[in-house]
């Protein structure tokens, strides 16, 4: 899933012209590309780079966040500080619905359960997330710029590998910048990673509105056992 190539972020504010002429549009990328820095930017073929532009300040910013919070874990304002700028970017209640695929309109049950599902979803995916980043070291950033989605735009991903294990992948529209769409965690999909176990809840009920109930009720449990852990 990491086939990138690497340039820390912070060094990189280079035009679009730039970024396609270095580009190994034919080349599969790998962790020791990544970690080598040697490529600003991979291509995928059939991706188109008219519209490849430079990194916005937000986006820059958050990775000189995450570098500073990766070189000291423990510091509990860093650690604030990268929550709020990838809560401000990530759009979990779109990953919340993905997970559960065709089921989440076919749930007929009240809004409030719905809305207290996808309030418990964004805060798990957060704290995964937020312990995954915190257990790496000696980060690398590296963009690679994806082909279309089925019939949606070009998009951006920013991937951050470590020297030892793979991480996270945040994708972006690359015209826009605003909103992180997707994540990854253990090279899986977010809505993929929560919903292959959330489905199988779903599935075993009599109903999707009962399996709804059930799962939200699992989501409290882990949420408290998760808070138990940390005091």
């Amino acid at each position: 899933m990491f086939r990138v190539a690497i340039a820390c972020i912070i060094s990189i504010l280079v035009s679009s012209q730039v970024w396609a002429q270095n580009s190994p549009k034919d080349k599969v990328l790998s962790r020791a590309d990544i970690l080598s820095g040697s490529q600003i930017l991979y291509v995928e073929k059939g991706a188109s780079t008219a519209d490849l532009h430079a990194v916005p300040e937000k986006i820059r910013i958050l990775e000189k966040s995450i570098l500073q919070w990766s070189q000291n874990s423990k510091d509990k304002k860093l650690e604030a500080q990268v929550r709020l700028q990838i809560n401000a970017l990530l759009n979990l209640s779109e990953v919340a619905k993905k997970a559960l695929g065709v089921h989440w309109k076919n749930i007929e049950t009240k809004p409030e359960l719905k809305q207290e599902y996808v309030l418990l979803f964004s805060k798990l995916v957060e704290d995964d997330y937020m312990t995954k980043l915190s257990k790496l070291k000696n980060i690398k950033f590296g963009f690679v710029f994806l082909k279309p989605m089925l019939k949606s735009k070009n998009m951006t991903s920013i991937r951050i590998v470590d020297d030892k294990t793979d991480a996270v992948a945040l994708l972006f529209f690359d015209s826009e910048w605003n909103k992180i769409v997707e994540a990854e965690l253990d090279s899986t999909l977010l809505s993929e990673f929560y919903g292959q176990s959330f489905l199988r809840i779903i599935r075993k009920a009599d109903n999707p509105d009962a399996g709804l109930s059930t799962l939200v009720t699992a989501m409290k449990r882990r949420m408290e056992q998760s808070i138990a852990a940390k005091l």
